[in-house]
């Protein structure tokens, strides 16, 4: 069975499929949750103890990259090659 697996140290955290497809690149760390992004164009927050989905948006294209916070929004890189910010006040 195929997931996303956090892994602290020795110990698995916890594990959950990848509902929206592969991951696009490295998550990142914004206000201590996790934000994803998938190369379908979704973009989703996981709670950090359980990995459950707590947002999600679909931005409508796919991506190439992972989110990179850059002041209160996000940076994700399309498969075009376009960058694309995303307010993260709408992803809580």
């Amino acid at each position: 069975e195929r997931g996303l697996v956090l892994i602290a140290g020795p110990a698995k955290l916890w594990k959950v499929p990848l509902t929206h497809g592969p991951l696009a690149g490295p998550p990142a760390e914004v206000g201590g949750k996790y934000v994803f992004a998938s190369v379908s164009g979704t973009i989703w927050v996981a709670d950090p103890a359980s990995g459950n989905e707590l947002a999600g948006r679909d931005l409508g294209f796919p991506l190439a990259t992972g989110p990179v916070p850059l002041g209160g929004q996000l940076l994700v890189g399309g498969h075009d090659g376009v960058l694309s910010l995303v307010a993260a006040h709408e992803l809580p």
